[in-house]
């Protein structure tokens, strides 16, 4: 009630220019709002100045201007009509798309503004042409709550994605979704993309989604049902002649037959996933494979071998700024140090491995290294610390359906 009697004495052309910046957001452009109202930017630099020292609902804020709190942006876009609203958004995002095509350089945070506003401007067909460079932006940031809702706001969009262009969205939300633990919400989607599926011809994708599914399989325990997939998903990726799916669907194989203990079967697949991908200079793939394949020698109790591939997922990892392929690695090392009775140590690359699993939201990755944690003050007597960790491991890797990390803490 007190931010609508502060709004109510604006003049009518103030309240109209806070109307538009409440579309732009908590911190807007000042020249971005001048474009979208067709006003000259002096004068509308001038204007904001006058709100600002008179009514003290913005701020300015370096080269642009936020508005006091939250709740007055938010109570200027409620009280907009729906429609004045999306053509609001609409425009913002013609005058940013322009930006865009004028700077002839890739942004990915100007591209995820650009899909936001197209998408609530009703523009989904321009939010289109820049929704992998925001999706790409967004991963590399490791911003996935923002990246599984962007995507999620496409998919939703009525009529905009259909066939195989649906499904390689939804591939990229489970990428999102697979990092946030969220489970239930990736079975839902990976069933929807298999349903998708069957009206596309396209043997890479279909590859693509059984992969997809085989990996949340492996994550839930349920190893059979991730074999199955992945052998199909190498079938498929057979026919299509498509290297890197292959590595991929071998790789899906030997993590399901490691986790069934048929270990030689397994070192086969891995090692010819492992092959593949490098030749095919797919540096990430060879380096989640190696990680992989170092985790294969572990549990043979081959250490050594297993030191040799975890050292060379991290570096590839590094080397491409892959920091949740590198924390897995650093982890494995510590799994491979607990086994030959380096506890101090392996508790340090746990703890570094952590850290970074914490730092970009990774939280199957948490829960697993709380785990390991666990055991290695579990090995050298320090029971309280060791008591806590599993109970915090078990607790988190429950909610995530991890089954086999929840056994293991409990």
């Amino acid at each position: 009630d007190l931010i609508q009697a502060r709004l109510r004495d604006l003049s009518d052309d103030d309240k109209d220019l806070l109307d538009v910046a409440s579309c732009c957001g908590f911190r807007f452009d000042p020249s971005v709002l001048a474009t979208v109202a067709d006003a000259p930017l002096i004068p509308t630099l001038k204007r904001l100045a006058r709100i600002e020292s008179k009514h003290r609902l913005i701020r300015s804020a370096g080269m642009g201007f936020v508005f006091d709190h939250h709740q007055v942006q938010e109570s200027l876009y409620a009280a907009l009509p729906g429609m004045l609203r999306q053509a609001y958004h609409a425009a913002i995002g013609e005058v940013l798309a322009a930006r865009a095509s004028e700077a002839k350089a890739s942004d990915g945070a100007l591209a995820v503004e650009i899909c936001e506003h197209f998408l609530e401007g009703g523009r989904g067909a321009d939010a289109l042409n820049h929704l992998d460079a925001a999706l790409d932006h967004l991963q590399a940031g490791y911003l996935m709550d923002q990246m599984a809702a962007l995507a999620g706001r496409a998919l939703d969009a009525p009529d905009l994605l259909t066939g195989g262009k649906r499904v390689r969205i939804q591939l990229r939300m489970n990428d999102a979704l697979q990092v946030l633990g969220r489970r239930d919400a990736q079975a839902k989607l990976l069933d929807d993309a298999g349903n998708a599926m069957q009206e596309v011809d396209d043997d890479a994708l279909r590859a693509r989604v059984r992969s997809a599914r085989a990996a949340l399989f492996s994550r839930t325990a349920k190893y059979d049902e991730a074999l199955a997939e992945s052998e199909a998903a190498l079938e498929l990726a057979t026919r299509a002649a498509d290297p890197k799916q292959q590595a991929g669907a071998h790789g899906g194989i030997g993590l399901a037959l490691t986790h069934l203990g048929r270990y030689d079967d397994a070192a086969s697949h891995l090692e010819r996933s492992l092959s593949i991908s490098r030749e095919s200079g797919a540096l990430e793939q060879e380096g989640h494979l190696a990680g992989t394949l170092g985790v294969l020698y572990w549990r043979q109790g081959r250490n050594e071998e297993a030191l040799e591939q975890e050292s060379r997922a991290i570096e590839l990892a590094r080397r491409i700024g892959n920091r949740r392929n590198a924390a897995a690695a650093v982890g494995c090392v510590g799994l491979i140090y607990m086994a030959q009775g380096r506890n101090d140590e392996a508790r340090v690359e746990s703890e570094r491995a952590l850290e970074v699993f914490r730092e970009i939201g990774d939280r199957p990755g948490e829960a697993a290294e709380l785990g390991n944690i666990a055991i290695t003050y579990l090995s050298s007597g320090r029971l309280a610390e060791a008591l806590d960790r599993f109970r915090r491991g078990h607790a988190m890797s429950a909610e995530l359906g991890m089954a086999r990390d929840e056994a293991i803490n409990l």
